[in-house]
């Protein structure tokens, strides 16, 4: 967290930040906050306030496992003003995240192994492939088997959860009277389950 505090406080618009595995070590979702709030900094600036005053924008490589981050690639934001950009193209909103993943694939069309290609691809990884490296690295099928049922398990509770949350933001907008408009944010997360 030293590191990262360094690299927020002295940043430009010219800097290269890499940043791998932000937010591990901690809580699940206090490393989730942690990593969703630092890429969100660097991404916009930030607050006025911290670090460098909200001039960073920086190029960043951030190496995350927290798959709920691939929905940054969604965002937009408007260029700096530092970009050089003058008339229109200023207020253009751009995609600045892209999503890759190291490459895969599946021995013989088999889902339970998998060989790594060590590629770089596009797009987000569907989901965590952590139990075959576990598999991989030769842990005990004893112990892979029981941790793919947990993390099934896990799943299963993180969705119902997820879904009761939905419900509770529905009715918190509906008994305002939002309109259509105001029911974005449901959407984001109906968009996150998927």
């Amino acid at each position: 967290m030293n590191e990262c505090s360094l690299i927020l406080d002295q940043c430009t618009s010219k800097s290269l930040v890499l940043l791998d595995e932000i937010g591990r070590g901690t809580s699940t979702s206090d490393g989730f906050a942690i990593a969703y709030s630092i890429l969100d900094y660097l991404l916009t600036g930030g607050d006025s306030n911290v670090g460098n005053g909200g001039k960073c924008h920086p190029f960043v490589l951030f190496v995350t496992h927290y798959q709920n981050l691939q929905k940054f690639a969604k965002r937009t934001v408007l260029p700096p003003k530092s970009s050089g950009l003058t008339g229109e193209d200023l207020f253009k909103p751009r995609h600045v995240v892209r999503n890759y993943h190291l490459g895969f694939r599946f021995v013989n069309g088999n889902e339970d192994e998998l060989m790594f290609t060590y590629k770089l691809m596009p797009g987000g990884c569907d989901r965590s492939y952590g139990i075959h490296c576990a598999k991989l690295a030769g842990l005990p099928i004893d112990i892979t088997n029981a941790a793919n049922q947990i993390s099934k398990k896990f799943e299963v509770e993180c969705n119902v959860k997820r879904g009761w949350n939905l419900i509770d933001e529905f009715n918190n907008y509906y008994s305002k009277g939002t309109t259509k408009d105001g029911f974005s944010k449901i959407f984001d997360i109906i968009d996150d389950l998927n």
